[in-house]
């Protein structure tokens, strides 16, 4: 039986706002996390909905954290959340980790605070467990964050009317991993170029972008996955831009 642990730490942070506080983020721990997931259209409840559907699984709640869209997280919230994540996944020892995370979180003290989270988050459980993560596609998407996760993919559309595939098909790479039949390997470049917030997937010049990606996918045998990021344009990070993330399997991509 695998052991899956699943949650979410959700922000898209306001780089021009005041700072969020920690008593206007609701939290919820144990199996109020898989309850209120259940087909609620979310990455997180692709996920949970996707393991579900699977046998010989045990799902471990660790936690849900969301918030709309505001200024930068309050550093000492985001440091109690990071503790409480690295202690119950070293109690739980999981097989994999699967989040919903926006990528584009920062705290009054961190610019990559999704970076800095899953790096902890590897650090404390090792490098034998899987860790696949679901994106936004306004994520600021960062080499640490490549390099903490074994899968790190974003949804696809904008509107966002597909997090909730995009959870299941993290969880189908996951197992992918687990199960021996994929070896991921990234291909990561960034400009320094801010698409406007609301540039539509199925409009050009981001129709087009995102046609030839998916036939990619389609064609070239090694590539699994190819996101394409449009960064947050009311952040205010040091390392700001479009991106596209190829995720492949074997040493090529």
């Amino acid at each position: 039986m695998k052991r899956i642990a699943v949650g979410r730490l959700f922000h898209e942070s306001h780089g021009y706002a005041p700072a969020t506080a920690a008593a206007d983020i609701t939290v919820v721990r144990g199996e109020t996390v898989i309850e209120a997931a259940k087909g609620n259209g979310t990455t997180l409840g692709g996920i949970v909905d996707a393991l579900i559907a699977r046998a010989n699984i045990e799902i471990l709640p660790v936690s849900d954290s969301m918030v709309a869209p505001s200024g930068a997280i309050d550093h000492d919230f985001y440091i109690e959340q990071r503790q409480f994540w690295g202690e119950e996944l070293k109690k739980l020892a999981p097989d994999a980790i699967v989040l919903d995370l926006h990528g584009s979180m920062s705290t009054t003290e961190f610019e990559d605070a999704e970076g800095d989270f899953l790096s902890y988050i590897r650090c404390a459980i090792g490098g034998n467990a899987v860790i696949g993560v679901g994106l936004d596609l306004h994520a600021n998407i960062t080499p640490q964050m490549l390099k903490a996760a074994d899968i790190c993919i974003a949804c696809k559309n904008n509107p966002h009317d597909d997090y909730y595939d995009n959870g299941k098909k993290v969880v189908r790479l996951v197992f992918d991993v687990l199960e021996g039949r994929l070896r991921p390997v990234y291909t990561f470049a960034k400009t320094r170029m801010i698409a406007p917030g609301r540039l539509e997937t199925h409009l050009s010049p981001l129709k087009e972008m995102h046609a030839r990606a998916r036939a990619l996918e389609k064609s070239e045998a090694p590539v699994v996955d190819l996101s394409i990021y449009n960064a947050y344009r009311f952040a205010d990070l040091t390392d700001m831009g479009q991106a596209a993330v190829i995720l492949s399997n074997g040493p090529y991509a």
